[in-house]
């Protein structure tokens, strides 16, 4: 490894200290340019962009910004791609884009995970607009596989947004594609056709004026759309009220089957068999808490407020230690919950519908000792509502986790102690329940898996 350190060091001071160069690149245009000196056997060896004209002395890259060239050089040089140190004046994406057309395969990917581990802009727009620019690009598999599953779940967020009308034919059948869309059959049938309808010319939204022109123009624009519906799962009063009126941009022989479908007593178990989606399944194996919990949860885990968007689909959460079924001691508490990374803790009261509970992002040890951290946190749900909830965040990170192995095992100094039953605020900034103790009628602990293999 010493060698490997030297050798890197040499070549960071060639990028350093680039006299001897024999290549200019020019980067950005206007205002915004650079350039950047360096050396043609650097850049052959390195990225295959540089590989295609041999003695070129001079290249123009005016398309990319200077200051995310200058992190793509260094890495070309050195190997080195700390995002984190850059974040703040470079667009995380925009490496990205720059790392595909130089054909940068580990920058690449690096790039993908990094926007999918630490991205915080996740408006519905950008969800989008990602997702798009991955159907684009055949390179961004990751982000395709994390942002159609992202989507998948939650389907509204493609199909109520503002520029779904304006989506390109291809980006809506690829996610058509999928088979885990969780929504009905006929929503994607009724956004299909008002896709179909919005697409200039558009078409008159009273389709009972119709001409037969109007009718073959929307089966153009439609025809690979609706071949991705499964049509058999639309129930018979959805098939009369929302597909009927428009069956003439159906072939004829689908519209024979699917009304003797419908009409024929019988022939719907008997005649016919046909593929359905199997949404994704979240399910939480939890006497206490629901999915919905979790979806504030997680909200929580990674602290960004994703407005309305669920990333409920990049978490597992794998029972450890029930109380009532595993043991309500401190013992068996650690004999299955210690060394198993994140966990989240639920906490059932007695004589009480309320819910507390806190995350701890390390792994219990009985250690003995306080764990630091700020990303710890406690919480509760008033009456068991997900919607009625307080978040307590760490005002002391030297007492944010008591990893003992004793009854004092928990949260802060005594801000929640679930053997103890107590609930002082001390090393969090908010009290999460009224009273400063409570009787403890049963907790769950959860292992805490953050997804990261996406394609």
């Amino acid at each position: 490894m010493e060698s490997v350190e030297i050798l890197l060091n040499d070549f960071r001071q060639i990028y350093e200290n680039s006299d001897d160069h024999d290549v200019v690149i020019d980067v950005g245009k206007g205002e915004n340019n650079k350039s950047f000196n360096a050396h043609s056997v650097i850049l052959r060896a390195r990225c295959p962009y540089f590989r295609k004209d041999r003695g070129m002395t001079k290249y123009y890259l005016e398309h990319f910004s200077p200051e995310t060239f200058e992190f793509i050089l260094k890495y070309i040089y050195t190997g080195e791609c700390i995002i984190k140190e850059n974040v703040k004046k470079i667009n995380v994406y925009q490496i990205l884009v720059a790392a595909n057309e130089l054909g940068l395969t580990y920058l690449i990917n690096y790039a993908q995970d990094y926007i999918i581990t630490n991205e915080d802009d996740w408006t519905e727009s950008n969800v989008i607009r990602m997702y798009k620019e991955s159907v684009r690009c055949k390179s961004f598999t990751k982000l395709l596989d994390f942002f159609g599953e992202l989507i998948a779940f939650q389907p509204f967020l493609l199909f109520k947004s503002s520029s779904f009308n304006s989506l390109d034919h291809d980006i809506i059948l690829k996610f058509l594609d999928r088979n885990d869309i969780n929504v009905d059959e006929v929503e994607i049938w009724n956004y299909i056709i008002k896709w179909g309808m919005a697409q200039r010319p558009r078409l008159n939204s009273n389709f009972s004026n119709w001409s037969n022109h109007d009718f073959d123009e929307l089966q153009r624009r439609c025809k690979d759309l609706i071949s991705k519906v499964k049509l058999f799962c639309i129930t018979s009063s959805e098939y009369f009220m929302y597909v009927r009126p428009y069956k003439r941009i159906l072939p004829s022989h689908i519209v024979n089957q699917l009304e003797e479908y419908y009409m024929v007593n019988g022939l719907r178990t008997s005649s016919y068999t046909f593929s359905t989606r199997t949404p994704r399944c979240y399910t939480i194996n939890s006497r206490i808490i629901s999915v919905e919990h979790l979806k504030r949860i997680t909200d929580w885990i990674t602290k960004k407020n994703y407005n309305n968007i669920s990333i409920l689909p990049l978490f597992s959460f794998k029972l450890l230690h029930r109380g009532r079924d595993d043991g309500l001691s401190v013992e068996e508490f650690h004999q299955n919950c210690d060394g198993k990374g994140p966990t989240l803790v639920i906490i059932k009261i007695k004589n009480s519908n309320d819910i507390i509970g806190g995350y701890n992002p390390f792994s219990w040890s009985s250690s003995g000792n306080w764990k630091v951290t700020d990303k710890s946190f406690i919480f509760s749900f008033r009456n068991g509502f997900f919607r009625n909830d307080i978040l307590s965040r760490v005002r002391d990170q030297n007492t944010a986790i008591h990893d003992n192995l004793n009854h004092n095992v928990g949260f802060g100094y005594r801000d929640l102690l679930w053997f103890n039953g107590e609930c002082v605020c001390s090393s969090y900034n908010r009290k999460i329940i009224e009273s400063d103790g409570f009787d403890l009628e049963d907790f769950e602990v959860f292992q805490v898996v953050r997804k990261t293999n996406f394609s």
